[in-house]
């Protein structure tokens, strides 16, 4: 049962207790079929109804002890569905729907539900719903499906009796939409769409039953249409043609002996009561308690489900098919007179007594005397990251293992070569948060800090806080902590921000722009898949308006291109400017856009910024992204190797044996649009933005910025295939005594130009596609599925630091890995598609 609660700061909450008496469905089911004193009906029943008019007589008995008796065997063994079929409609998440769905495959029924958005989310939760209730025999069909439309009611019916081969025994079209604060002078498009769901293509769904049973002679086996009644016929207002369509729907019942479809569909109205937590009722929670004061009971959505569950059972089911039932389930609330100025009168009330507690609370604080800050103890510190305390193991002495003397020389320590480093800039920001969403599925509280700070969300401030920003940190700072603040504070209000509050704060939003996801047209120079531009060349008919021109050595420039007879030229007398215009046969380019199917790609975290990297503000605006990436990522390798100085190097090796076999497999991409795009249109770019396109220019920067080194520079080039034969490049390199360290790996990056060009060759994922299909961004790529439909373009880099073992010993480098053989193959099949298998084959001849 519902309790409201007012807590000492004036906030107000609902809870949910246990009902006094009722400590199971069985007490549940015996309290709503009493009598209480008082009343002339059990809270539920089944009504007459008049052969003549719409108007409800009193108590069916006879039929109200059928449908009590069906609840408590319901509510007490359950009811069986085995052998049914049900299509359900508007069953999301804390929905009575959904909680219909539980119980009809627990039943063992064959299940057809129907969501709006048909995603990872949606089916991931009709998942589990099937794998904690499902029963022998049950089935559980997810279709996506819009009630708003007719296409897709008559498309639904066909794949159930058409695709599915199934024919219904149950129809729950529960499906709506809130009208919440629309009244008689301001209904508008919604409410006319929620009348559309709720009435006009509610009915249609149960019409193209009767056809698709009438069209197949199905005539001993009528569906059972439980139709959503309400008893709110316009009572609270400011529900738009919510009431309008309950009383709509109340017609069906008479229409049922009237238009000859009774063969094929039977008819129960349930008028459902006030349903707890439902997306209708929710906000109306806090007054259910003082609603159930007035003799009115509340229903939580499993108690309703268990109500609607027994309307549903074979017996009622029977009354049915014999002419339309009416089940009350309002719980009294036709006996409150005024509801809606009792439920206005508790909210009210509620609302006074939260005011008075944030008085008294206001009040109390005042009363606290003034801290001497100079005689504070100090303060006591909460362990807030992950590490739990335990301690490492003692471990064993050598001599007590009892292994005798190690082997020594067994590894050809100059020849062996180890990993010592790694760094990454790609989708997930670095390779420490992409491991920890694609193995946990979830950032940690250390993940989403490194995000939010990599992504200009958050920075870190030491030094005295501006009072402004203090103010508005969500725990009270004392004087002394804002001049010496030491800490976190949003980038964009510069107010404090603890650690333990940036994942709840940013989290949300750092999933949503981070990993394969939507174009963001910000990340790539303003490219939108849904308006990609084209250029076609057309002829005009006619002659063009005059524009006016610098001089008549530009007109030479028109002249030159569309021909002399084409371009007419002048000069205005009254202030001696040039003029031309295009005649007629000229040809002009006509911008055009289409919608392009590849609108899904992996793109770096919105916000990512090389400079915080600690790429110098100068040279971040003349490189080209691509290098960016490779540069953050070399300067994290290195630092993950020990090395943060890395002239340390050299004292242990020469600069000569320091090199480098970063690749790409396309160069700058940004700058290949600036040479070949920007130029081509007069746009503004940089002088050198050729030398940014060529890819060994990515290798040059990493040396010149890292390493001044004077080793070997192998600049590898393979697509999708880079990074790959850069590792096997610098294994040979350091394995032939070329070099010591090698800094190896690739960069990429993406771009309209090469999204277009991948689509071409059929090479890439399809969005549209896979939409269709009801797969999100997140899951298109693929690589390992049967199912792909092509590889996912992205953008963002990967290096390793590869090291001769001895000098990884020598320096105490940390070996992640040793790198036991590496090798490439080729194979016959084309240009773009390997022969899967060849190259481990052809490795294993070894």
């Amino acid at each position: 049962m519902p309790v409201a609660k007012i807590d000492a700061a004036g906030r107000t909450s609902v809870a949910e207790v246990p009902r006094p008496g009722q400590a199971s469905a069985e007490d549940y089911a015996a309290s709503v079929g009493a009598v209480e004193a008082g009343a002339d009906s059990p809270l539920l029943c089944v009504r007459r109804l008049s052969s003549h008019d719409v108007t409800l007589l009193g108590v069916d008995d006879e039929a109200t002890a059928v449908f009590l008796r069906a609840l408590r065997r319901a509510a007490q063994d359950g009811v069986t569905f085995q052998g049914k079929t049900a299509l359900i409609t508007g069953c999301g998440r804390g929905s009575i729907g959904a909680e219909l769905v539980a119980a009809l495959l627990q039943g063992g029924a064959r299940v057809v539900a129907t969501t709006s958005r048909l995603n990872r989310q949606s089916a991931s939760a009709f998942q589990a719903l099937f794998e904690r209730f499902g029963a022998r025999g049950a089935s559980l069909t997810l279709v996506p499906f819009n009630q708003a439309s007719r296409v897709d009611v008559d498309a639904l019916v066909s794949h159930v009796y058409g695709s599915l081969g199934m024919d219904l025994d149950f129809v729950v079209p529960f499906a709506a939409i809130g009208e919440a604060g629309r009244t008689l002078s301001t209904l508008d498009d919604k409410s006319e769409l929620a009348h559309r769901i709720m009435l006009t293509n509610t009915l249609r769904l149960l019409g193209a039953v009767v056809e698709a049973k009438r069209s197949r002679g199905i005539e001993t086996r009528p569906a059972l249409a439980v139709l959503p009644l309400s008893p709110n016929h316009g009572v609270f207002g400011g529900d738009g043609l919510y009431a309008e369509s309950k009383l709509g729907l109340e017609s069906l019942m008479r229409k049922w002996s009237a238009e000859g479809w009774d063969a094929y569909l039977s008819v129960a109205g349930a008028s459902i009561g006030w349903t707890r937590g439902t997306g209708l009722m929710s906000d109306n929670d806090v007054v259910a308690a003082g609603i159930e004061g007035l003799g009115c009971r509340t229903f939580s959505q499993n108690e309703m489900a268990l109500n609607i569950v027994a309307v549903m059972s074979q017996p009622v089911a029977r009354m049915a098919a014999e002419a339309p039932i009416w089940a009350d389930l309002r719980g009294g609330m036709q006996r409150i007179a005024n509801l809606k100025g009792e439920v206005d009168g508790i909210r009210q009330g509620l609302k006074t007594q939260a005011s008075v507690a944030r008085a008294v609370a206001s009040d109390a604080e005042l009363d606290v005397p003034p801290v001497d800050q100079k005689h504070q103890p100090a303060p006591t510190v909460e362990r807030r990251s992950n590490w739990t305390g335990a301690r490492f193991p003692d471990l064993p002495e050598e001599h007590s293992l009892g292994l005798g003397p190690l082997p020594v020389g067994m590894a050809d320590l100059d020849s062996t070569v180890v990993v010592v480093g790694f760094g990454e800039v790609g989708p997930w920001g670095s390779s420490r948060t992409r491991w920890e969403v694609e193995c946990r599925g979830t950032l940690s509280l250390e993940g989403v800090i490194e995000l939010a700070w990599l992504t200009g969300k958050i920075r870190f401030h030491t030094g005295p806080l501006d009072p402004q920003a203090a103010a508005k940190a969500p725990w009270k700072l004392s004087e002394a902590e804002r001049r010496a603040y030491a800490g976190w504070v949003d980038a964009a209000s510069g107010a404090p921000v603890r650690d333990w509050d940036v994942k709840p704060l940013y989290e949300a939003d750092l999933l949503e722009h981070c990993g394969v996801r939507v174009i963001e047209p910000e990340m790539v120079e303003g490219y939108e898949p849904a308006k990609k531009r084209l250029l076609r060349q057309v002829a005009i008919g006619r002659d063009m308006p005059w524009v006016e021109i610098s001089s008549p050595d530009e007109a030479d420039d028109y002249r030159l291109e569309a021909g002399d007879d084409r371009v007419e030229v002048r000069q205005r007398a009254a202030d001696g400017a040039w003029e031309m215009r295009l005649l007629a046969g000229a040809s002009v380019s006509m911008a055009r856009a289409l919608r392009f199917d590849r609108w899904v790609a992996g793109q770096i975290p919105t916000g990512w910024d090389a400079r915080r990297c600690g790429v110098p503000s100068d040279l971040a605006s003349r490189i080209d992204r691509v290098t960016l990436f490779a540069l953050a990522s070399a300067a994290e390798a290195l630092i993950g190797s020990g090395l943060t100085d890395p002239y340390e190097l050299y004292s242990y090796c020469h600069v000569s044996e320091v090199g480098s076999t970063v690749g790409g497999g396309m160069g700058g991409m940004k700058s290949l649009r600036q040479v070949f795009r920007e130029r081509f249109t007069e746009g503004e770019m940089p002088s050198d933005a050729l030398q940014e396109t060529f890819i060994n220019t990515t290798a040059a920067w990493i040396n010149m910025l890292l390493l001044s080194s004077a080793g070997p520079i192998k600049t590898v080039v393979g697509a999708c295939a880079t990074a790959a034969e850069s590792v096997d490049v610098a294994v040979d390199t350091i394995q032939s005594g070329k070099a010591r360290v090698v800094l190896c790996g690739g960069t990429d990056d993406f771009g309209e130009e090469g999204s277009y060009e991948f689509a071409s060759m059929g090479a890439t994922s399809s969005s549209t596609k896979e939409l269709a299909m009801a797969r999100e961004p997140s899951e298109m790529s693929r690589p390992m599925a049967a199912s792909r439909g092509g590889f996912m373009e992205a953008q963002g880099a990967g290096i390793q630091v590869l090291m001769q073992a001895r000098l990884a010993i020598a320096l105490g480098a940390p070996i992640h890995a040793v790198l036991a053989l590496t090798s490439t193959a080729t194979d016959k099949e084309g240009r773009s598609v390997p022969a899967p298998g060849q190259g481990i084959l052809t490795t294993a001849r070894e």
